[in-house]
């Protein structure tokens, strides 16, 4: 299972609704959606840096308004291709000959923190801080919204790369759909728990020496 049409199709078999009547290809639609940011956050907690994108931002002293480059990845003026962000995975600057990164700032829970340690960063709103001036451009490694996926049955494009376990979101859709009558059925419940398992299973061993990239957790060191 890959395309979108093909998670959709599976989703209302599932749910046993062949006539859209009930079941609008709206409503599923909203489900389908709802389905796969639930499947993109178990993504995440496992290894974010699989759903991870990068921009670049030319920073000019130690901070820069991220709603306001071109194009914004916060704010009110984010296009609709899936690049608002959710989660920053890390911010550094590259070497000019290699393209490797040369500093790499960590993450910071507050303002305060970026005046002690080393190279640091601060989310405030849609500004980020840095610890020291750069006015060079940094690299930002980021996880956007999903939200350039859309659920039609026409689609028949991925909506990313992780399909040998993409009936998650058929299986997460269809808890949507149990919920609007109130019950939800233990033998979904149970499936679901398999099926989750398998994806942690799978993230671990995507890739060689993926299993501890995946275990440390407490780094907040990502880069391409």
């Amino acid at each position: 299972m890959a395309n979108v049409d093909a998670i959709i199709n599976t989703a209302r078999t599932y749910m046993d609704e062949p006539d859209q009547t009930f079941l609008t290809a709206n409503v599923l639609g909203g489900m389908m959606n709802i389905a796969y940011q639930e499947f993109r956050q178990k993504v995440m907690e496992a290894d974010p840096n699989i759903l991870s994108r990068s921009t670049t931002v030319t920073v000019t002293g130690n901070s820069v308004d991220l709603s306001a480059i071109a194009p914004p990845i916060l704010g009110t003026a984010v296009p609709a291709d899936g690049t608002r962000m959710v989660k920053l995975l890390s911010v550094y600057t590259t070497d000019g000959t290699t393209g490797l990164p040369n500093t790499m700032f960590t993450g910071v829970g507050n303002l305060q923190a970026l005046t002690s340690g080393g190279p640091s960063y601060y989310l405030q709103g849609t500004t980020l801080w840095l610890s020291r001036q750069i006015n060079t451009t940094a690299t930002l490694l980021y996880v956007g919204d999903g939200s350039d996926v859309i659920w039609e049955t026409t689609t028949t494009t991925p909506p990313d790369d992780l399909a040998p376990v993409h009936d998650l979101i058929a299986l997460y859709a269809y808890r949507q759909y149990q919920m609007m009558d109130s019950a939800v059925s233990q033998a979904l419940m149970i499936q679901i728990q398999s099926r989750e398992k398998a994806l942690e299973h799978y993230l671990l061993t995507r890739s060689v020496g993926g299993p501890n990239y995946v275990q440390d957790v407490t780094s907040r060191d990502f880069f391409i």
